[in-house]
């Protein structure tokens, strides 16, 4: 789901293929990413599309607890806002306030977005921490 400043557009999963070649320009054209993970569900699911909207500068809104991967890389690097899941009335202030947040404030929180995938999240540096982690199972 992504968020734009004047409307919510949720991609028909039925044309998926389309959507693949210009998924950077998706991902993008958001102002916002909406992301979410069941209190259930913690440490089983976790949502890759969080590094999409990473990747792509955009700050996350993130539905779930707190106590969760997806909370911990918000609080790592001020991307984003976290909501409980029923919070409606914090859903009402967070949205109105995202609504009203200056662009340049936005662009400065993508930027930290898009700082976080290249300093955490790289393939270089995941492929590298995936081979430390073979390599001592093997040892």
């Amino acid at each position: 789901t992504f968020v734009f400043l004047s409307q919510v557009y949720v991609p028909d999963p039925a044309a998926v293929g389309q959507y693949i070649a210009s998924a950077a320009e998706e991902l993008a054209a958001a102002d916002v990413h909406v992301v979410t993970v069941g209190d259930d569900v913690v440490g089983i699911v976790h949502p890759c599309k969080v590094y999409g909207a990473l990747a792509v500068g955009r700050p996350i809104v993130f539905v779930g607890p707190e106590q969760s991967h997806v909370g911990d890389i918000l609080g790592a690097g001020a991307v984003g806002w976290r909501l409980d899941h029923g919070d409606v009335d914090g859903a009402v202030a967070l949205f109105r306030s995202v609504l009203t947040l200056a662009p340049d404030e936005r662009a400065r929180m993508g930027s930290r977005a898009r700082d976080l995938v290249d300093s955490r999240f790289s393939q270089d540096m995941l492929r590298a921490q995936l081979c430390d982690v073979l390599e001592r199972g093997l040892a």
